[in-house]
């Protein structure tokens, strides 16, 4: 991928970026019936997109430390450690999906058994 495909690319994630935030906060501006200016919205797309940067940058760093290339739920549990309601959030999801994982490997394993018969 040369710097002209990775500006676009680039581009296109700042554009998504925007309109994704800019849905947020029109749902949550009919909720409240408060208005948001536009400059607001980018602002604010801006400042999301720069910490998803800063969180994907360190979800790298901290799977190379562990000598792995693969992202794994401990190191996004790590990002969040210094924000408690996050963390708490990410844990119990990362539980429930465990759960559902674990419910369909039970499911497929009966399935072939009863395959087997």
């Amino acid at each position: 991928m040369d710097e002209s495909d990775r500006d676009e690319e680039s581009e296109q994630l700042r554009a998504a970026m925007h309109h994704a935030v800019s849905q947020i906060v029109r749902e949550r501006s009919t909720e409240e019936n408060v208005t948001y200016s536009k400059e607001f919205i980018a602002v604010l797309a801006e400042l999301a997109s720069s910490h998803l940067k800063n969180i994907s940058s360190d979800l790298e760093m901290f799977a190379r430390h562990g000598k792995r290339s693969t992202i794994t739920m401990d190191d996004v549990k790590l990002v969040a450690r210094n924000s408690p309601s996050v963390h708490t959030h990410i844990t119990e999801t990362s539980e429930k999906l465990s759960d559902i994982a674990a419910k369909n490997r039970r499911k497929k394993q009966r399935r072939d058994l009863d395959d087997d018969t």
